[in-house]
């Protein structure tokens, strides 16, 4: 299947996607987030514009067919910062300057237009992915730093030149733990309260500045960053995905170390340097989003999706959920109700919630 968006409007050009994506969740002019219809999988796909020219859009799914997304640039003035948290997927461009290229868990890459033609993302089937791709208008973000191209390093020049004629670029960067860091806050940020917004736009212009910083260290040769040895990398990722398979009844730190086959030191250490958490902490994280999620559906009471996330005790539950989200989960639901009714939309809580 082909998703064609136009990287100048990502929202707009998302929301008119509903061959793909049920509209359950939002969508506005500069705000869009939906669902993945049964039919081609599970997962959902983000989008925000900023202020500024700059947007994002964040994709975790699991497909039953490969999807090619096509990014339209229009112009050679937009930049592509991409990062794979999970999964992998493939860059390719077409024309005389044609390349195909696999991004892998933990790769990032920055690339501007090809040619005349869209780029195309491919995503596989039957793996889940987490991805982020950040669009930049470069001539409009130098304006806004009041930047000289001679004030940037020789090396990010030619990354900002405005010139039409250019074919197009498309650098692959190392592995690196503080973009993998950054990129997590996007996925674990709702952006919908203002306090939320504000964070995710910081993560997203973070997420720009540590891949130039690294763009710029790997041009001039360096390697200072806290990278690690791919195979450590495949290990703690598979340990990640491993952690939260069966949420509801997740593995000991030993059955996880022995299931991925490096010792608990490692793993422990490892996977705070990736996600700058412990195991625990990331554990939390997902059960919690997970039953945020399962409350705006509405198709489970408070009771089952506490079971659901592996919580016998609903009270525990409950108590932990408002240590997180600041409300109760009952109090979460009834604001989740009166969205809905405003939107003209309503949903309702199983029995016994």
């Amino acid at each position: 299947m082909q998703l064609f968006l136009d990287a100048h409007r990502l929202p707009q050009s998302l929301a008119k996607s509903a061959s793909f994506f049920t509209s359950d969740k939002y969508h506005s002019e500069k705000k869009t987030s939906l669902s993945l219809k049964q039919k081609h999988g599970q997962g959902e796909v983000r989008a925000i514009a900023f202020d500024g020219d700059i947007a994002f859009i964040q994709l975790s799914m699991k497909l039953k067919e490969p999807m090619d997304l096509l990014l339209d640039y229009k112009d050679n003035n937009l930049l592509c910062f991409s990062f794979c948290l999970q999964g992998k997927f493939s860059f390719k461009t077409e024309g005389a300057h044609s390349a195909e290229i696999l991004v892998t868990p933990l790769d990032s890459c920055i690339n501007s237009k090809t040619a005349a033609q869209p780029i195309h993302f491919i995503f596989p089937a039957a793996r889940e992915v987490k991805c982020v791709m950040v669009i930049v208008d470069r001539v409009k973000l130098m304006k806004k730093a009041e930047a000289e191209m001679d004030a940037l390093p020789a090396s990010l020049q030619p990354f900002f030149l405005q010139d039409h004629d250019h074919p197009g670029f498309f650098r692959q960067l190392g592995k690196n733990s503080e973009i993998a860091r950054i990129t997590n806050e996007i996925f674990t940020s709702d952006g919908n309260m203002l306090s939320e917004y504000l964070a995710l736009e910081a993560a997203v212009l973070q997420l720009v500045a540590w891949q130039m910083k690294q763009l710029e260290a790997e041009e001039n040769g360096q390697n200072n960053q806290r990278n690690m040895i791919r195979y450590d990398w495949e290990r703690i990722m598979e340990a990640r995905d491993e952690l939260v398979h069966d949420i509801r009844n997740p593995p000991t730190i030993k059955e996880l170390s022995r299931k991925v086959g490096i010792n608990e030191n490692k793993l422990k250490k490892g996977f705070k340097k990736v996600f700058y958490i412990t195991l625990y902490q990331y554990l939390i994280i997902a059960r919690f989003k997970l039953a945020k999620e399962l409350l705006e559906e509405g198709r489970l009471n408070i009771s089952q999706i506490a079971e659901r996330v592996g919580y016998n005790n609903k009270s525990h539950f409950s108590n932990k959920f408002k240590r997180i989200y600041g409300v109760l989960p009952k109090d979460f639901v009834k604001g989740v109700q009166a969205e809905k009714r405003d939107n003209g939309h309503f949903i309702t809580i199983g029995p016994g919630g």
